[in-house]
């Protein structure tokens, strides 16, 4: 596998990774009115 491939591969799965984390964050929020203030220590 080329240098250039790996690092597109590993970009990728950062950027999946990121995207999956942002969700989870969101949805935390959107929960915010019915979960309550414990919500924002959510990771």
């Amino acid at each position: 596998m080329s240098s250039a491939s790996f690092y597109g591969s590993a970009k990728n799965y950062l950027v999946k990774e990121e995207l999956e984390s942002l969700g989870r964050i969101v949805n935390a929020w959107l929960d915010l009115p019915r979960i309550g203030p414990g919500a924002i220590f959510l990771p």
